[in-house]
């Protein structure tokens, strides 16, 4: 009994030899590599401005008259200008809401916005030369329920309700590079007037509009060259 006892503390020995034996030398083939440096995301600015160049230069044509094209485009315009204050590139689309707060027809069924007619156009860059005159229902009009899908509204406060949203063009305004650096900016004109085909039947009626843009983060250098060109709408 004894030496079957000396031989069983022996084996036990043993085995406990050959565990620690291999956690060793699992321990030797075993590697643990950590991340040196931390993974960071940083956002840079965005910030797109639209100002009035000039105070107080809305379009306010009191007690005005159906006119020609050359006329038309010859008043006072209402020119604003879209500034990048911040670091990202901004892809941009210009507005025109109509407004229905006080457009009401009192004579008939003819409506002043049928008769409404416009020039856009940017200064001192695409569409310079572009001054044909077109129909405002001839634009592109945008629903205000798609451009809501994309979490934008437009507040003129007053109780005045878009009535109409049209596309007047787009274009790309670049970031400004470092703390100082200036940012891209543009400026448009925009002409508007009654059409001198209109009638009587619109007397008393008022027409009521606002621009608004809307701007995106992009990247300018990997847009097609032709995107940042002002896209006019509408015909003759």
């Amino acid at each position: 009994m004894r030496l079957k006892y000396r031989v069983s503390l022996a084996v036990i020995s043993i085995l406990m030899v050959m565990t620690l034996f291999l956690s060793s030398s699992y321990s030797l083939w075993k590697i643990t590599v950590t991340q040196g440096g931390e993974n960071v995301i940083s956002a840079g600015c965005f910030d797109v401005k639209l100002e009035n160049v000039d105070n107080n230069n809305n379009i306010n044509l009191t007690n005005t008259y159906p006119m020609t094209d050359e006329k038309g485009k010859n008043l006072t315009p209402y020119i604003f200008k879209i500034t990048n204050n911040c670091t990202i590139d901004a892809s941009y689309t210009i507005y025109l809401n109509q407004l229905d707060s006080q457009n009401k027809v009192t004579n008939g069924d003819q409506k002043i916005e049928d008769y409404i007619k416009y020039t856009f156009k940017e200064q001192n860059g695409a569409g310079t030369t572009d001054e044909t005159a077109k129909k405002l229902k001839d634009g592109t009009a945008v629903t205000t329920d798609d451009l809501n899908t994309a979490d934008i509204t437009f507040n003129y406060g007053d109780g005045k309700n878009i009535q109409k949203t049209y596309a007047l063009g787009t274009g790309v305004v670049t970031g400004r590079t470092g703390d100082t650096g200036a940012g891209g900016s543009k400026t448009y004109e925009l002409h508007l007037w009654i059409g001198n085909e209109a009638n009587k039947t619109i007397g008393g009626q008022t027409f009521e509009a606002g621009v608004s843009v809307v701007a995106y983060a992009t990247d300018a250098t990997k847009l097609p060259q032709n995107t940042a060109s002002t896209s006019e709408v509408g015909t003759d």
